[in-house]
């Protein structure tokens, strides 16, 4: 669902563009993103059973167009549900049900149309088609990597540290977890508009925009009665983006404020800033916004030193990125993948090639220092959730106890900072623009970010 109204408030940023204007880029693809449209788009014929391939027909047309304009792909799937999400996700199962049965409703009586229109909101993807499109990466030779949990905040990682130069999607959600670079609306002919994060903050922090996106309305915490893009930004502007402080404006500004909100604002907060994601070169499961490891804001660096607060400090040289590759040239999906509780069980008699993660053989490549390109013709990235538990216990970790881990051990983040080495180009391949963000298109002095 990503923050409600966050991509129409920032329409005046997004600019027109071709993905041939990124040639010699490596992009995260949100494969469940296309998986969804590519399914979405054939509903009917999916349902009947007609066409059980055209999901893998769909990536791979995309990942050809892209290849022919200089584009290489990394696929970022789906880990588990986060338990944040457990009554959204319920939500959005009954609808799909009440969306299935009114669409055989319609086929049985030859409303062809309608019946598209409802299946199209009933898709669920399915680990079968999943494992589809893993065996079409590997036949093709493209990275891929299982995130544990979302997949947006996995795709932002390896944006922030290099492992990719910018992000593919249709989730404003990746502008709330801080992409630098987003490319959205991707047409088959390669259109689609750009959004830069430095365009959106517009000068302000990333702290104070993700309590905006929340108080906006987020898949963590519905949006308040009263509450859009202007008044959420007019609370963050007057107090700040602490939670008790942003509800008493909110109070002050007439809207009502259930008592726990300020509880539940601070918890989805914390779930933008610090869900887990994997770090390739290790395996480890760390937190988006880890204390060691903090993202590069755009426009905050001049290549030796980093902005922080009032004062600078310097930047030492770049360490080369490394990243787990497999060096078998086709490879089908490990067993024992963690399954999400929105998923649907393989259909009967669909037995996929499985290769155990400890059968592939694994190499840990020197990388060039651009972005951390690895050796190799197109290796395939690999991280499987079940193997990364059992070779490492702290991958095992549920997002609770993540949360109360880094709680413990982190004071809550008020500025952005980096560890050494820790700098990948995401966040420098990323051109200076003057665009600001304005609502709607109609606001004629100030734009969205300002006061």
């Amino acid at each position: 669902m990503g923050i409600q109204g966050l991509l129409k408030a920032l329409e005046d940023v997004q600019r027109d563009c071709h993905v041939k204007e990124f040639a010699g880029k490596r992009a995260a693809i949100d494969a469940h993103g296309w998986l969804h449209a590519a399914l979405a788009g054939s509903a009917v014929d999916v349902e009947l059973e007609v066409d059980n391939q055209v999901h893998v027909r769909y990536c791979a047309k995309r990942i050809s167009m892209l290849r022919k304009f200089g584009v290489e792909p990394v696929f970022v799937f789906d880990g588990a549900a986060l338990p944040a999400k457990t009554a959204l996700l319920q939500e959005r199962r009954q609808r799909r049900e009440l969306m299935r049965r009114e669409g055989e409703q319609r086929l049985e009586v030859g409303d062809f149309a309608q019946a598209k229109s409802c299946l199209a909101q009933a898709v669920e993807i399915k680990d079968h088609q999943i494992d589809d499109v893993v065996q079409l990466l590997a036949a093709e030779e493209v990275r891929y990597i299982h995130a544990p949990f979302e997949a947006d905040a996995q795709m932002v990682y390896l944006a922030w540290h290099g492992y990719v130069d910018f992000c593919i999607s249709e989730d404003s959600d990746l502008l709330a977890l801080g992409c630098p670079q987003v490319l959205y609306k991707l047409r088959g002919d390669g259109h689609g508009k750009e959004v830069l994060l430095e365009d959106a903050l517009n000068g302000r922090s990333l702290e104070d925009f993700q309590a905006i996106c929340v108080l906006m309305g987020c898949d963590y915490l519905p949006r308040l009665h009263g509450v859009g893009p202007a008044l959420a930004l007019k609370a963050v502007s007057a107090r700040g983006c602490e939670a008790e402080a942003v509800v008493r404006e909110l109070r002050a500004l007439g809207i009502s404020v259930p008592s726990e909100y300020a509880e539940h604002f601070r918890l989805a907060s914390m779930v933008l800033q610090r869900q887990p994601v994997y770090e390739p070169r290790s395996g480890r499961q760390i937190p988006l916004q880890h204390q060691e490891s903090q993202p590069t804001p755009p426009g905050q660096h001049d290549g030796k030193h980093l902005k922080v607060g009032d004062g600078c400090i310097a930047l030492t040289e770049q360490r080369p990125v490394h990243c787990l590759v497999a060096s078998a040239k086709k490879m089908a999906p490990c067993e024992g993948r963690r399954r999400s509780r929105s998923r649907t069980p393989r259909r009967q008699g669909h037995d996929p090639a499985v290769v155990k993660g400890r059968d592939l053989a694994l190499r840990e490549p020197s990388c060039g220092p651009q972005g951390g390109e690895c050796g190799g013709p197109r290796s395939v990235f690999v991280s499987d959730s079940f193997e990364q538990a059992r070779l490492n216990p702290q991958g095992a970790m549920t997002l609770q106890e993540f949360i109360r881990r880094e709680s413990r051990s982190a004071a809550p983040v008020q500025g952005i900072s980096c560890a050494d080495g820790d700098l990948g180009d995401a966040s420098l391949a990323s051109p200076a623009s003057s665009r600001t963000s304005r609502f709607f298109g109609r606001c004629n002095s100030a734009s969205l970010w300002s006061d």
